[in-house]
């Protein structure tokens, strides 16, 4: 139990000029881990299917992801069951998956993905979408992910985000993304039971991302 940024169940990563690798990360109970239960990275395409990725418990050392594709891979991640990664600090927050890349993580933008059907309990944010520009911003390039038929929930709020906290069903910084037919509820994702806190079903305002396609998701407290 500590902040090292290693740790991680399941990992593929692939940089450099090779071939990209191919790979199926299917039915398997994944939990205990440092940092992320399944990690695919760089010029990788994976299947992410039918696996329980369980972080335990909110803790206050490290913000732990669920499942992360990054910097440059694409995958279909479909029909997982994705718990309890939550991050009680101040600094960060946790993803039960996360889909990350861009000019500012110093990496190629994660393209092309799609989230699909999968359960996801109990994480500060339950899809965490992060392509971004060098300055911050949102990407000018079409990243066209898919988050589509999830069923997202948190019971309650135990980020501290910047002293107040910050959870959110689907948080999406990218360029034309769809946001479709998602299942969001509980407590943990409700603006009106935390007080002083931000806690919202989708966050995907357009002054931090472009083009969002958000329809037919059903939110409630």
């Amino acid at each position: 139990p500590s902040g090292c940024q290693e740790g991680n169940a399941i990992e593929v990563r692939n940089f450099g000029t090779s071939p990209t690798s191919a790979v199926a990360i299917t039915q398997n109970f994944i939990s205990g881990y440092q940092k992320t239960g399944i990690v695919v990275n760089g010029n990788s395409d994976g299947k992410v299917s039918a696996n329980t990725v369980d972080g335990i418990a909110p803790v206050g050392y490290i913000a732990r992801n669920g499942i992360q594709i990054g910097f440059g891979a694409t995958a279909q991640v479909k029909n997982n069951k994705v718990l309890n990664n939550s991050y009680t600090g101040t600094s960060t927050v946790s993803g039960g998956i996360l889909v990350v890349g861009g000019p500012y993580y110093g990496s190629d933008y994660g393209k092309g993905s799609q989230v699909d059907g999968n359960t996801i309990t109990g994480n500060d944010i339950g899809v965490f979408l992060s392509n971004l520009e060098a300055d911050g911003s949102a990407p000018v390039v079409q990243t066209n992910i898919k988050v589509i038929n999830n069923t997202i929930s948190n019971g309650a709020l135990n980020n501290h985000y910047g002293g107040s906290g910050y959870q959110a069903g689907i948080s999406d910084v990218g360029n034309n993304d769809k946001l479709i037919n998602n299942n969001i509820s509980g407590a943990g994702y409700d603006p009106d039971s935390n007080t002083g806190a931000y806690t919202v079903g989708i966050d995907a305002d357009p002054s931090f991302t472009n083009k969002a396609k958000i329809h037919a998701n059903d939110i409630e407290p």
